[in-house]
């Protein structure tokens, strides 16, 4: 297995939000799975849980035909223990799960706040219609918009609720969400797989651009040394053709 990178800058950079198993608990209230002991579920909470139920079981047949498809034209073709870089990403942790769910580290980059993960006891009127409306596009259109994004993740949340909750979905365990001192520049989930093998999932919140990478050169060192790695890039694949974004072009073909 490819030791783990750090993209922070220290270790003494992290904190962490939640650990063990409170975390999980709160991923999957998030989700929408269960409510929170000792918390009753407010009207606001049941009808957003509902609405994800409804459309996860309409996303159950892509995930699984898009995991069949990964089986059967990647299987031969990855190593067998490697990581994953997903540019323009936002919290599309579906989808990177879905078509490179062996990846062990996966690093997802978009411009989008990081933010926290919200605390029952002060939690915002309006949070989980908040968060179903961030998650509509990703099942409706399988990518997130920009602009919509921007209006929909302007708030102190951030994409971190979109990530847990995206993977307790995708049947995973969260053992550790930490994020970086610096606000808003990266998160860390320490997760598990319905069989039991470790992955982490990193988010940062850089501009890729030419200027943005030569401003965040521990990024860039962290992503050449990532080891055996795949990329993938969908949505914003039309960005890489563009002379600003010449030096993320070359450091996937070069390294990926």
């Amino acid at each position: 297995m490819t030791a783990p990178v750090a993209l922070w800058l220290s270790a003494s950079s992290r904190v962490a939000l939640a650990a063990g198993r409170g975390v999980d608990e709160r991923a999957r209230w998030l989700a929408g799975i269960a409510p929170l002991e000792g918390a009753p579920p407010s009207d606001e909470w049941r009808a957003y849980a509902r609405r994800e139920d409804e459309r996860w079981a309409l996303t159950d047949a892509r995930v699984r035909a898009m995991r069949a498809w990964s089986a059967r034209e990647l299987g031969a073709v990855l190593p067998s223990s490697y990581s994953l870089f997903y540019p323009f990403a936002g919290p599309d942790a579906l989808h990177a799960l879905a078509l490179l769910g062996g990846a062990r580290r996966a690093v997802l980059v978009g411009l989008e706040p990081v933010g926290g993960l919200p605390e029952p006891e002060r939690l915002a009127r309006g949070t989980f219609a908040r968060l179903g409306d961030a998650m509509a596009d990703l099942h409706r259109l399988t990518f997130f918009r920009t602009r919509e994004m921007s209006a929909a993740f302007r708030r102190e949340e951030g994409v971190l609720p979109v990530l847990v909750a995206t993977l307790a979905r995708m049947g995973g365990r969260i053992t550790r969400v930490s994020v970086t001192s610096a606000p808003g520049q990266g998160a860390l989930v320490d997760w598990a797989t319905p069989d039991g093998e470790a992955r982490t999932l990193e988010y940062h919140a850089r501009d890729l651009s030419n200027e943005g990478l030569r401003g965040a050169p521990a990024l860039v060192a962290a992503l050449r040394a990532l080891g055996p790695h795949a990329a993938l890039v969908k949505a914003a694949m039309y960005l890489l053709a563009e002379p600003r974004f010449s030096e993320l072009r070359a450091l996937i073909l070069d390294h990926a």
